[in-house]
């Protein structure tokens, strides 16, 4: 297996040089504002990748107002509390989308 130093060395080889190479990665998020994003939004986007990983993209971006909704908006606590009937609904729902038509 290749070192991280190694596979680093090929990358800025194919990239003009390691200052080329480091001025294409993309820049993190500073701290404060990924601090500032709320709960319910990190769940929603953890939500939004799962799905994304079994079910097309592009159908989980023309269904995504039905997500928010489904979930109320990934309010935290609304969900902790769902009882077996909504979780139920959930599960009718997943149904729905997965034998949705494809985009």
């Amino acid at each position: 297996m290749q070192s991280f130093a190694e596979i680093y060395a090929l990358a800025c080889a194919r990239h003009g040089g390691p200052e080329q190479f480091e001025a294409e990665l993309p820049k993190s998020t500073p701290l404060e504002q990924l601090r500032a994003i709320p709960d319910h939004r990190w769940l929603a986007g953890f939500t939004r990748v799962i799905f994304q990983a079994g079910i097309s993209w592009k159908v989980i971006d023309a269904k995504w107002q039905g997500f928010e909704d489904a979930f109320h908006q990934f309010d935290l606590g609304r969900n902790a509390m769902l009882s077996d009937e909504d979780l139920e609904r959930l599960e009718r729902f997943r149904f729905i989308l997965a034998h949705s038509r494809r985009l």
